[in-house]
């Protein structure tokens, strides 16, 4: 059985699936709860990580990155994070995606 050559670029020798591993390759998705400076540092971030060559995904499904910002104050938002995380751990186990998830205001603990 052979494998679907990719249409993207007329020259290119690589399977749907390779080109769509590509793709991925160094993206990111940023989920921010909390404030309005929150939704400021996370426009910060994303210029830094398109400024470093990455890619804005659509999906934390579709990233190798997930940058979760969040702010330390408010109650509500820091319990979003834990659904939030719950959900990103699991696909990660379940399809090996994100590669990383990063946090950003957000104290750290140990269990």
């Amino acid at each position: 059985m052979t494998e679907t050559k990719c249409a993207k670029i007329s020259s290119c020798e690589h399977t749907i699936q390779q080109c769509n591993n590509l793709a991925m390759k160094n993206t990111f998705y940023i989920k921010t709860f909390g404030c309005q400076q929150n939704e400021a540092d996370s426009e910060r971030i994303k210029a830094a990580l398109e400024g470093r060559g990455m890619k804005p995904a659509t999906s934390y499904k579709d990233a190798q990155y997930v940058v979760i910002n969040t702010c330390m104050i408010r109650e509500m938002a820091e319990n979003r994070v834990y659904g939030t995380v719950n959900n990103l751990v699991k696909n990660k186990l379940k399809e090996g995606k994100p590669e990383k998830i990063v946090f950003y205001q957000i104290p750290f603990q140990y269990y």
